[in-house]
């Protein structure tokens, strides 16, 4: 497992630790999996984006994955992208979100999740 599994263990703490009233639950089964791998996909353009690139905003990403047909809810895209910062696969500010990881590395840290 190795540094996957330090990853998995800090995203499952970080939530854990939460005070019980601000608490976010995030679904970690393997059915998420393939959700998350799927916004994965879109986040990186198909694998085309490379560390320092700009990732689409929330509403962009909405519309690909509108445009690609992927059944998702607003909290599942929303937990994606709280675990990718968290994972520091991407550095999200207020007006940028940037890619920190390169796509296979990202599939990967994704897939033990």
């Amino acid at each position: 497992e190795g540094e996957e599994g330090e990853v998995k263990e800090k995203v499952e703490e970080y939530f854990v630790n939460k005070e019980v009233d601000n608490a976010q639950v995030i679904d970690f089964s393997k059915d998420k999996e393939s959700v998350y791998l799927n916004f994965l996909d879109i986040v990186f353009n198909r694998g085309e984006l490379s560390i320092g690139d700009q990732i689409p905003s929330f509403k962009e990403l909405k519309n690909k994955l509108q445009v690609a047909k992927i059944t998702y809810s607003e909290k599942d895209l929303q937990d994606f992208l709280l675990i990718c910062n968290l994972l520091k696969i991407v550095k999200a500010d207020k007006n940028k979100r940037t890619v920190l990881k390169g796509y296979n590395v990202a599939r990967a840290l994704v897939s033990n999740i």
